[in-house]
């Protein structure tokens, strides 16, 4: 396999790096944008849909797995959010880029109270953990998808359950 990195910058851009409230929930947000492209059409296109999918993991709750509200509470409290983006592949005219969102959340005793070691932190918590992957075609800025890596008439999610299901 032969691979060329793309001549790219990738900026990190700390958003919120802080403690609020008297809950104490630690919050911690980066974001990366690219620079570099010849076509700056293109490059805004990209900075725009890696932005896009930060806030759109930024505004999600609870993400929709299945069981989720059984093991964490309308009541839980979140103790601590970070999001952090970041290039996971950059070569050969292809972008690939990952946003990680890790949460903790503080559950409550059967009296309602949030336990707090004295070093801090919260006892009784459960942690939610979410990946998102874009991948894009730096000669259009468009996303590349899984059906475009497979050929036309392949049923790539049957495949791939496939494998999953063999592993």
């Amino acid at each position: 396999l032969y691979t060329v990195q793309n001549p790219l910058e990738i900026h990190p851009e700390t958003i919120t790096q802080e403690t609020d409230g008297e809950e104490g929930t630690e919050r911690n947000y980066v974001v990366i944008s690219i620079s570099g492209l010849k076509d700056k059409e293109v490059e805004k296109k990209v900075n725009d849909r890696i932005r896009q999918a930060y806030e759109d993991i930024k505004a999600q709750g609870l993400p929709p797995f299945r069981g989720i509200k059984a093991a964490i509470p309308e009541n839980a409290l979140l103790a601590g959010d970070s999001i952090y983006c970041y290039a996971a592949a950059n070569f050969n005219n292809i972008l690939s880029v990952c946003i990680s969102r890790d949460s903790s959340y503080a559950l409550p005793n059967n009296s309602g109270d949030y336990l707090k070691h004295p070093g801090g932190y919260y006892l009784n918590t459960e942690y939610v953990y979410v990946l998102e992957g874009l991948t894009f075609d730096l000669n259009t800025g468009n996303e590349i998808t899984l059906a475009d890596v497979f050929a036309d008439n392949v049923d790539y999610l049957a495949l791939l359950n496939d494998a999953v299901v063999k592993e």
